[in-house]
């Protein structure tokens, strides 16, 4: 007796083991879909137009900071920087090569581009100051003078579209400590700042 069921145990647990075989699911290695060196751009791109700066920087791996938590709260500085976070997009192109560890990708960008506005600006600003000279109101100080840049950039902002740039970058993604950073190259940095410097 302890010999027959010996012999139908072992045919029975191969039929369960081939029954559990048919409906076993497939197990995947494990990836993060958030955890690519595109989702690092796009999450970077997202925090740097909504001025979540350091945030932004636990995507980038060769700037201790950014500096943009260090602007100046004055009116005019406060309301370009606005602008120029608003301005902000991009979207990756396409990936151009990938070690496993290292990923370069081409990747558009889009921000105001300050080198565009500033000569718009000085004109409007010498503009505004001369007409309101001209009604016999002296502008002499520079909180006067102030106010009209301020008053000149709140008029160019109205269409602040037709001063954005949009440009490609080839830049490098490498996986850091189990997450991907990317590596800014001054012009992309340039880009950064509006094309400032």
């Amino acid at each position: 007796m302890k010999y027959i069921k010996r012999i139908l145990i072992v045919p029975m647990m191969l039929l369960a083991l081939m029954l559990c075989a048919c409906e076993a699911p497939v197990i995947a290695c494990f990836t993060d879909e958030n955890n690519t060196p595109e989702r690092c751009y796009e999450l970077f791109v997202e925090c740097m137009s909504n001025e979540r700066y350091s945030e932004a920087e636990k995507y980038i791996m060769n700037y201790e900071t950014l500096g943009f938590d260090q602007r100046q709260d004055d009116p005019f500085t406060s309301m370009m920087f606005s602008a120029i976070a608003r301005s902000r997009s991009g979207r990756v192109i396409e990936r151009v090569s990938d070690d496993g560890h290292k990923v370069t990708l081409n990747v558009e960008f889009t921000t105001l581009d300050l080198s565009l506005i500033a000569p718009v600006l000085t004109e409007a600003t010498s503009t505004l100051v001369y007409d309101t000279q001209f009604a016999g109101i002296e502008v002499s100080s520079s909180d006067q003078y102030e106010q009209a840049m301020i008053d000149s950039l709140q008029t160019l902002l109205e269409h602040e579209k037709d001063y954005y740039r949009t440009a490609a970058f080839t830049l490098d993604f490498e996986l850091y400590e189990g997450e991907w950073k990317m590596i800014s190259t001054q012009e992309f940095y340039s880009a950064l700042i509006g094309y400032s410097l």
